[in-house]
C-alpha cells in the first residue's frame, strides 16, 4: 500500500444570499479516494440531492483549499516542484495551486476522511463583507 500524503474530506459551502448549500469533496470507498463529487442541498431533501450529484476522476478546476491537509514533505520534494509549470510566474510560486494540482495527480496517495467521506467536516460560509455604510460599522 502507498503512502498517503494528502487528506481530503467533504466541505459544505453556504450562501447566505441565494439560500443555497452546495457540498464537495472525495468519493471514497472506505477511505479510498476514488472521484470527486458535488453535491446541492439547496432543496433540503436527500433525495434530490442524490440524483443531482456527480462523481468523477478528477474534479473540473480545483480542490477546495479547505477540504484537504497534507504533509510538509510534499513541500520540499525537488521532483514534484521540478514538473510545476515555471513558465507562468503567477503559478509557480503559489504553493496552494502546488498542493491542489499534486492532489489531482494521484489519487492512491489520499486518504479520504473520515473513512466512508460521509460526513462534512468543514462548513463554508461566503458572505460578503459589510459596507462602511452598514449599521454596524456606524455605530462605533
Amino acid at each position: 500500500m502507498s503512502q498517503c500524503a494528502f487528506g481530503a474530506w467533504p466541505v459544505a459551502t453556504m450562501w447566505r444570499d441565494e439560500r443555497e448549500v452546495v457540498v464537495r469533496g472525495p468519493a471514497c470507498s472506505s477511505s479510498a479516494v476514488t472521484g470527486w463529487f458535488s453535491q446541492d442541498l439547496s432543496d433540503g431533501t436527500a433525495a434530490a440531492a442524490s440524483t443531482t450529484s456527480t462523481a468523477r476522476a478528477r474534479p473540473s478546476g480545483e480542490v477546495d483549499v479547505h477540504g484537504f491537509a497534507f504533509n510538509s514533505s510534499v513541500l520540499w520534494d525537488p521532483e514534484r516542484w521540478g514538473r510545476y509549470p515555471t513558465s507562468e510566474p503567477d503559478k509557480s510560486q503559489d504553493s496552494t495551486k502546488f498542493v491542489q494540482q499534486v492532489v489531482l495527480e494521484d489519487l492512491s496517495k489520499v486518504k479520504g476522511i473520515p473513512s466512508d467521506c460521509s460526513e462534512v467536516m468543514v462548513w463554508h460560509v461566503d458572505t460578503a463583507a459589510p459596507s462602511p455604510s452598514s449599521p454596524q460599522n456606524k455605530r462605533r
